[in-house]
């Protein structure tokens, strides 16, 4: 249930996101050393698991989902 709720809440955050105008989203392009500096203070403190196999074990130790982040396209930005 606690689950389904969160999965729920997600998705309608997401579509919100969506739905905004893209001027209330801010600016689209920022530089290549902005966008560094606000991805490693984003990521300085999470443990990030290399491998599906690891996640996996972590998680049901923690009794915790996993949150699965895969690229697609040109990291540059250019896709």
């Amino acid at each position: 249930m606690k689950n389904a709720v969160l999965t729920a809440t997600m998705t309608l955050v997401m579509l919100s996101w969506q739905m905004m105008p893209v001027s209330a989203k801010g600016p689209q392009i920022v530089a290549g050393t902005e966008a560094s500096s606000r991805v490693s203070e984003l990521t300085r403190e999470i443990e990030w698991n290399h491998s599906l196999g690891m996640a996996e074990a972590t998680a049901k130790k923690q009794g915790k989902m996993i949150f699965w982040v895969q690229m697609l396209g040109d990291i540059s930005g250019a896709t």
